[in-house]
This record gives structure tokens, C-alpha cells and sequence, in this order.
């Protein structure tokens, strides 16, 4: 990694990020099993921080992922949510890149009350190139230790420190969330991937069309409106687009 201007490695800020900002209590870690995250663990240990891990399930997590987590991380505690994704659709629709309220109800409800850690990276996305290391929220703190490091940097203290990953950065994607995310723009490969997960998201769909729910009077049927949300695009790009059918 490259020196700062005071002459630390980003390890060592990340480090002194931690243990400056330790609550009593300690941390709850947000794990999700990717690298990132799998950074912030390590960081935590290394910084001799008090912190308790939790993986925020979906429903929809990519098999793969779930069984690295268990055999490499067997302290992080699997939160259960209230519903499921399913019958969330039912009331709330198909999330999409602009109503992403899975994000929130699945990924993000866990540690209120307390500081949370995450892996969050201004490099990621331009909605979190602004995102401080300390962030007070309504319900909880988050401190996000390694907002400043680039890719290499998460792969060079990955690759230094000898830490296992799952296979699925080397199989099938650079980043690991979700399957048939909202956000993720190759779905059509996740469909192959996991038949039976894309199979769950098509009945969803379906049975929200059937149950007229907001919206959906702009589709001829519960297929059309299936297919729209697989191109991730706007009704009227889809409707342009000659709709570009995709198979289970």
C-alpha cells in the first residue's frame, strides 16, 4: 500500500480509525462475506477492537457465499429477517434501481443503537465518494475505516495476509451480493447461475402483476411486466428497446 502524507500505510490509519472511534460496548460489524468486509474483520482483530459479527440474510444470497461464511467466519451470527423477500414484493413491488427498499429492509436493518462497521468504499459508486469515515445516523453510528481505499488496496491486504476468499470472485463476479440484484447489470448470467432462485423472482413478479399492485396497469400482461424489470431499463426505454425477451 501506498504511504500516506504522514507516512502511515492505509492499514495502519484504518487501524487507528478503529480503536479511535471503539465504543464501550464494542463494534457491530455488518458482514456480508465479500472482500470488503472481510478487510474490516481482519482490520478489527489486528486493531485489538471489542466487536460482535453479523451477516443480514436475504433469501437470496448466493449459496456459495453462505457456505464460505460459515466455514471461514463460524463467530458471525446469520440475522433472519422479519419477512420474507417474498412477501415484501407482495406490498412494496419489485425493487428496482430507483426503489431499492430491499437494501434497507434486508441488508441494512441490523445495529440500531449501536456503531457500525462497514467496508463501504468511496471508490464504489458516486453516491458514496462523499460518505466520511464517521457518519451519525437516526438509529445508529457508522464508522467506515477503509472509505478511502482503492481496489488493489483491498486485494493487496487480502493477498499479504494470506485470507481465503470465496470462490466466486474467481467463477463468477468481481463484486458478490444479492442474486438478480436490482443493481447488478449482468442478471441474465445470474439466471443461468441459479435457476431456482430466478424462478422465485418470476412467480414474485408475476403474482404482483396478477394482484394489480402500483404500476402495473402499463404492462399487457404479468410476462411484459416481468420482462421490463429483467432489462433494469425505464418503461418507455423498454418499450423502444422492441422488448428484448429473456428465458429462466
Amino acid at each position: 500500500m501506498q504511504l500516506t502524507l504522514e507516512g502511515k500505510t492505509k492499514e495502519q490509519v484504518a487501524i487507528e480509525r478503529l480503536q479511535q472511534y471503539e465504543p464501550p460496548e464494542g463494534y457491530y460489524l455488518a458482514f456480508s462475506g465479500g472482500k470488503d468486509s472481510m478487510c474490516i474483520y481482519h482490520l478489527a482483530l489486528k486493531a485489538g477492537v471489542k466487536f460482535d459479527a453479523h451477516y443480514s440474510v436475504t433469501g437470496i444470497d448466493p449459496p456459495e457465499l453462505v457456505r464460505f461464511i460459515k466455514a471461514n467466519y463460524p463467530d458471525v451470527k446469520f440475522e433472519m429477517p422479519g419477512m420474507s423477500i417474498w412477501r415484501y414484493i407482495e406490498s412494496l413491488g419489485m425493487p428496482t434501481r430507483k426503489s431499492r427498499w430491499c437494501c434497507r429492509l434486508l441488508k441494512e436493518r441490523g445495529g440500531d443503537g449501536r456503531v457500525v462497521l462497514t467496508g463501504v468504499r468511496a471508490e464504489e459508486s458516486l453516491r458514496r465518494r462523499k460518505r466520511p469515515v464517521y457518519v451519525v445516523r437516526k438509529t445508529k453510528i457508522t464508522v467506515n475505516p477503509i472509505v478511502d481505499w482503492t481496489l488493489l488496496d483491498v486485494w493487496d491486504f487480502i493477498d499479504s495476509n494470506h485470507l481465503p476468499y470465496c470462490e466466486l470472485y474467481d467463477t463468477y463476479a468481481d463484486r458478490l451480493g444479492c442474486v438478480m440484484c436490482p443493481m447488478d447489470s449482468q442478471r441474465h448470467v445470474a439466471m443461468k447461475r441459479y435457476p431456482k432462485i430466478a424462478e422465485a423472482w418470476h412467480r414474485a413478479a408475476l403474482r404482483y402483476y396478477d394482484a394489480q399492485g402500483k404500476g402495473v396497469k402499463r404492462f399487457q400482461s404479468g410476462e411484459d411486466f416481468w420482462q421490463w424489470w429483467l432489462s433494469g431499463q425505464s418503461i418507455a426505454e423498454f418499450t423502444h428497446s422492441g422488448n428484448k425477451r429473456m428465458e429462466i
